[in-house]
């Protein structure tokens, strides 16, 4: 399997360089260039994750908080304990939540994340042990972490991380 990149150098409001390096067999032992499309993959949880801090800045959501203050309206039936994991225990892959996203899809409507997050994702996750016992990979802690952005800024995911601006929730009057 070859690997390839393509780069942008972006400077002074503009593209000054632009370059692609190494092959892969869907582009025919070519390098990449600017029009050739890249899966973002996990690219995602950065997002998610600085959209998330933001909104903890911005809007008072505390990082150290459980999800069960945080949410109310959020259940894991078969994952009470992920309940007692904060907000950087998502981001830092403590929650003890299992890597689920099996039967969620790949939905992108605006619309769907909190659906998904409280109702499919909610009866299908389990914890593995409780929060902050080790490190473990789970998807499911970014989806959390992005519908928790969106509630702190009243603003769908994409849109939040798309410009920034968002209104604020107001934590404390949960």
């Amino acid at each position: 399997v070859a690997t390839c990149v393509s780069v942008a150098v972006w400077r002074n409001e503009r593209v000054e360089h632009l370059f692609g390096l190494g092959t892969a067999p869907r582009l025919e032992g070519s390098a990449p260039d600017a029009d050739t499309l890249f899966m973002i993959g996990s690219d995602t949880k950065k997002i998610t994750a600085i959209h998330l801090l933001q909104q903890a800045e911005a809007s008072g959501l505390e990082l150290d908080a459980p999800l069960r203050a945080l949410a109310p309206e959020l259940s894991l039936p078969e994952a009470e304990a992920g309940l007692d994991a904060p907000p950087h225990q998502l981001l830092s892959m403590q929650s003890g939540l299992f890597d689920y996203s099996g039967e969620l899809g790949s939905t992108t409507s605006d619309g769907e994340l909190e659906r998904v997050t409280l109702e499919d994702l909610g009866a299908a996750l389990y914890s593995m042990n409780p929060p902050g016992l080790f490190w473990n990979y789970s998807n499911a802690n970014f989806a959390l972490a992005g519908w928790l952005a969106e509630r702190a800024s009243d603003v769908p995911w994409a849109d939040g991380v798309e410009d920034g601006q968002s209104r604020i929730h107001n934590f404390g009057a949960n």
